[in-house]
């Protein structure tokens, strides 16, 4: 089990480290977050920002604390399609798709196998998107990052993890109400193959010019993934340079920072880097509670676990 509990806090750390680097950055173009902190390699690079004046260093925005009080619902089995939200945010019809949906959702790959339990993941993020009656798109979002998370958990690479959950969500039965936005998983699948063979500065443009790097669920969790992808081997590198790309850095970057912990591990984040953090904010108690209620003490890549 001492792998896999490193890897569920893995995730945790990646996300709430990417959503910290991103508050002084959200919003700014590429240009902007160059010319104000250069190149950025850690939390120390940064300073206040206008959009979060009294923010101290190492605080996250309420992306963070949307997973964790999704996480906490899901411990407690209080997500309940048909009755009424039990979550801060009320019920709502959005005019567009966003990625908050994503995040709500990323404590179910940690809670569910998506190998032995892939059905129960997926019907648990749709109920968990009901709450808050997100759209069809922001559902996708949400499937996407959450199956990509409890595939990497479960052992498989970033490349494979996203590859599963691609292939799991186009399958999936997907409810929420309909809307004139491209799928997601076309979208995410269109943004990977286009940047397959981009050095790192032309990764920058591709994400800034057609992939978009706005809170939208058809621009942030492509743009995730793709960063991901492109530092499966140097995840602290991925989630600071989410950081430098400004836009809706701090949920690209916890997204990607996510994945990129789930799949490599809390070691793949330094820990004088992690110590910085809101305390609150990284609870690993809460990773480790979903990953015991998980099931996964049982055969996953051919590894006893038990």
């Amino acid at each position: 089990m001492e792998w896999l509990t490193d890897r569920a806090r893995g995730t945790f750390a990646g996300f709430v480290l990417g959503d910290s680097l991103g508050i002084p950055t959200s919003g700014m173009t590429a240009d902007e977050v160059t010319d104000k902190y250069g190149f950025i390699t850690g939390v120390g690079d940064l300073g206040d920002h206008a959009r979060h004046p009294r923010a101290p260093r190492g605080s996250t925005s309420s992306y963070t604390e949307l997973m964790l009080h999704s996480a906490r619902l899901i411990g407690e089995d209080s997500i309940d399609a048909g009755g009424e939200p039990r979550d801060p945010h009320p019920r709502h019809t959005p005019a567009f798709s966003t990625a908050r949906a994503a995040a709500m959702a990323l404590p179910i790959g940690v809670a569910y196998s998506v190998a032995a339990h892939g059905d129960l993941l997926f019907t648990t993020v749709d109920d968990l998107c009901s709450v808050t009656n997100e759209s069809r798109q922001s559902r996708e979002a949400a499937m996407i990052v959450a199956a990509a998370i409890s595939a990497a958990i479960d052992g498989q690479t970033v490349h494979e993890a996203i590859d599963i959950a691609l292939a799991q969500t186009a399958g999936a039965t997907i409810g929420g109400h309909r809307t004139s936005e491209a799928s997601v998983v076309a979208r995410t699948l269109q943004a990977l193959d286009w940047a397959a063979d981009l050095r790192s500065i032309e990764l920058v443009g591709h994400l800034h010019d057609v992939v978009g790097l706005s809170v939208s669920a058809g621009e942030a969790v492509p743009a995730a993934m793709t960063l991901a992808r492109a530092y499966s081997r140097d995840p602290f590198r991925g989630v600071c340079a989410a950081t430098q790309l400004g836009g809706e850095s701090p949920l690209i970057g916890a997204l990607a920072g996510a994945l990129l912990g789930a799949a490599r591990g809390i070691q793949a984040y330094p820990r004088d880097v992690l110590d910085r953090l809101d305390p609150l904010a990284l609870d690993m108690a809460v990773a480790d509670r979903l990953l015991a209620d998980s099931g996964r003490c049982s055969t996953i890549r051919g590894a006893t676990i038990g």
